[in-house]
């Protein structure tokens, strides 16, 4: 059997697990997916251990998707480019590394049917969740992005940073929520005030926990098309499994995945 599982810390409730169990029975894998919470000073022994089982490997959350990099032997291109890791395999005592979100969030676009090219996004967010937003907007032929943070910086991966304060003034066809405001259990939190939010075509917050934030219920209430982190969550999932075993998907198989997952959408939900 073989085991995987999602490093991060603090990891309170996350689906992950649940969700691979339908992949893993579905393509009728035998493999078992766990939480590892593990604080900052704990990776090193983390890390140590994987690297003694071969074919194991872990998914990579907040506050760790950059933070990981040192202790890899390897990193996939696409790791490279966009500078953050959420997916690690273990083969024969070395570890590597590759990002994943890029798929998740490239099937939320499909999914959603948003048009990228010549379009506008404000991403909320510096973090390693906007490193993978970032490379594939730009992949995609977005002409204007902009950052918002809270940090005193100008520009992030050569595009513009601006604050929150200077919000009200901003307009984009899409805003992306990678900040974890809004998370479980602090529900009710918003990352914008509610008045600015009318100043975008369409939402789409990277959290699924609740799958309904506070930003979008916001955003619907004003007739705003939005979706949440589901969509991705799957997409990175089934790229993950495909790193981990060395095997690659057909798009008719990712297809099917996406389907049986969402046949037993009220069920793996039933706790959000």
């Amino acid at each position: 059997m073989s085991h995987y599982g999602l490093l991060g810390h603090p990891l309170g409730h996350s689906l992950s697990p649940q969700l691979h169990k339908i992949i893993y029975n579905t393509l009728g894998i035998k493999a078992s997916y766990s939480l590892f919470d593990r604080k900052e000073d704990e990776l090193g022994l983390f890390f140590q251990e994987l690297r003694k089982e071969d074919g194991a490997g872990t998914n990579v959350t907040i506050p760790y998707k950059e933070k990981v990099i040192p202790f890899l032997d390897y990193r996939t291109p696409v790791a490279k480019a966009i500078g953050a890791v959420n997916t690690i395999a273990s083969r024969e005592g070395l570890l590597y590394g590759t990002n994943t979100d890029y798929d998740g969030i490239e099937l939320t676009f499909k999914r959603q049917s948003w048009p990228i090219k010549g379009h506008s996004a404000l991403v909320l967010g510096t973090g390693g969740a906007s490193l993978a937003v970032e490379h594939f907007l730009k992949n995609s032929g977005i002409q204007h992005l902009t950052f918002v943070s809270r940090k005193t910086i100008s520009h992030f991966k050569g595009h513009p940073v601006v604050s929150y304060k200077d919000l009200d003034t901003i307009k984009a066809n899409y805003l992306i929520n990678a900040t974890p405001v809004g998370l479980y259990p602090h529900t009710e939190d918003c990352p914008i005030q509610p008045s600015q939010i009318e100043n975008f075509d369409a939402v789409f917050d990277l959290i699924y926990n609740p799958s309904q934030t506070q930003l979008l219920r916001l955003a619907q209430h004003i007739g705003i098309p939005t979706s949440n982190g589901l969509d991705m969550l799957i997409g990175q999932a089934i790229k993950a499994l495909a790193f981990w075993q060395n095997r690659s998907f057909t798009s008719s198989e990712i297809e099917n995945l996406y389907q049986t997952i969402l046949a037993q959408k009220a069920n793996w939900l039933r706790s959000l």
